[in-house]
C-alpha cells in the first residue's frame, strides 16, 4: 500500500517514479524450517517436535460427514494418492458448528484510548514483572472474547479464539516481504471458564502465554512439517461458528499513514471482511495510534451481535 501511495504522489505531481523494492521470495520462509525440507521423508524427531505445539489440523479429507454442499467436493481424496501418501486421516472439520444460512451482521464497536487503558489496568492487576507482559490488544481481546462466548452460550466444551500470527518479526523477514506469511493459533477455554472470570486477567494471561509459545523453533518445527505435507491445503487451522473466532489485527500496521495526495490524509480507514460467523479485526480508528482508540469489527450471527450489543458488561469500562 505504501509503494502504491508513493508511486500515485510521484505521477500527480509529475515527479520522478521512486524506485521501489518489493520482495517475493518465500525461499527466505523455507530456510526457516528446522530440518531438511528437501529430503524424501521428514525428520521423525523434528515432527514429533511440531505436534507439540498446539494448532488446528482440521483435515478437508476427513469431513465429508455433515459437509455443506459447496464443500463436499472439497472432501474427496483426489485419485492417484496412495494410503501412505494420504496418510492417516486428520480432525473432521466441525460442520454442526457452522451454518452459513443463518444472517450475519457486521458491526463496528468503538473503544477509547481511556476504555481500553482501564481494561489493560484490570488485566494487568496481579501480574508481577517476572510474569507475563500483557498488551493493550490482549485486555481488549479478552473483554470481547467473553462477550462473543457469552452471547452465543455455547454449551460446555472448548472453544477457540484463533489468533492469526505474522512471521515477519518472528523469522527476520525483510519488511517489504510481500504476501502474507502467518497462520492461525488456537487460544482454547471452555465457556464456563471464561463466564466464572470476574476480571480480565485470567483470560488476558491465557492468550498472552499461549501467544509466547510460538517461538521461532516452534515455527520452525511447523514449517518443516508443513513442508512435507502431500497437500497441505487440506488442514484447516481455524473455523468458523459458535467454538470458534477468527482473530485479526491492523494495529500499529500503519493504515492511517498511507497518503496518496500530499497533504491528504485518510479519511476512513476499513477492512473488508467476507461476512462469515466468527470474525473479529482490531484497527486503530484515526491516526495518532491508541489515542484515537480502536474500531472492533465484529461479524457474527445477528442474533450473536444483538445480545453483545445489550449486554451492560458491554461498556462497564466507560465510566
Amino acid at each position: 500500500m505504501r509503494d502504491w501511495a508513493t508511486v500515485h504522489r510521484s505521477i500527480a505531481t509529475k515527479s520522478p517514479l521512486p524506485s521501489i523494492t518489493p520482495l517475493f521470495n518465500y525461499a527466505l520462509i523455507d530456510s526457516q524450517a528446522a530440518g531438511d525440507i528437501e529430503a524424501i521423508l521428514p525428520d521423525p524427531s523434528v515432527v514429533e517436535s511440531s505436534k507439540e505445539v498446539p494448532i488446528h489440523r482440521y483435515d478437508w479429507w476427513a469431513s465429508a460427514e455433515n459437509a455443506h454442499s459447496w464443500a463436499l467436493e472439497q472432501t474427496t481424496v483426489p485419485d492417484g494418492l496412495s494410503g501412505k501418501e494420504v496418510g492417516d486421516l486428520g480432525k473432521p472439520l466441525p460442520w454442526k458448528e457452522w451454518d452459513p444460512s443463518k444472517p450475519v451482521r457486521h458491526v463496528v464497536l468503538h473503544f477509547s484510548e481511556a476504555e481500553v487503558e482501564k481494561m489493560w489496568m484490570e488485566a494487568s492487576g496481579g501480574i508481577t514483572g517476572t510474569e507475563v507482559r500483557i498488551s493493550r490488544s490482549d485486555a481488549l481481546l479478552a473483554h470481547m472474547w467473553q462477550l462473543v462466548i457469552r452471547a452465543r452460550n455455547p454449551t460446555d466444551g472448548e472453544v477457540h479464539l484463533d489468533v492469526t500470527l505474522g512471521t515477519r518479526a518472528r523469522l527476520d523477514l525483510p519488511p517489504s516481504t510481500l504476501g502474507s506469511p502467518l497462520f492461525n493459533i488456537p487460544v482454547t477455554s471452555t465457556p464456563s471458564t471464561l463466564f466464572s472470570s470476574t476480571s480480565l486477567s485470567s483470560i488476558a494471561r491465557l492468550l498472552r502465554t499461549s501467544v509466547s509459545r510460538y517461538t521461532r523453533s516452534a515455527i520452525a518445527s511447523l514449517l518443516h512439517r508443513w513442508s512435507h505435507d502431500t497437500a497441505p491445503w487440506r488442514y484447516w487451522d481455524c473455523f468458523l461458528g459458535e467454538r470458534h473466532t477468527i482473530v485479526t489485527s491492523w494495529l500499529r500496521a500503519g493504515s492511517w499513514d498511507v497518503v496518496f495526495e500530499e497533504g491528504v490524509r485518510p479519511v476512513y480507514v476499513a477492512p473488508i471482511m467476507p461476512s462469515c460467523d466468527g470474525c473479529l479485526c482490531l484497527a486503530e480508528a484515526g491516526a495518532g495510534g491508541w489515542k484515537a482508540g480502536v474500531d472492533v469489527h465484529l461479524l457474527m450471527k445477528d442474533d450473536v451481535v444483538k445480545k453483545i450489543l445489550a449486554d451492560e458488561a458491554l461498556r462497564r469500562f466507560g465510566s
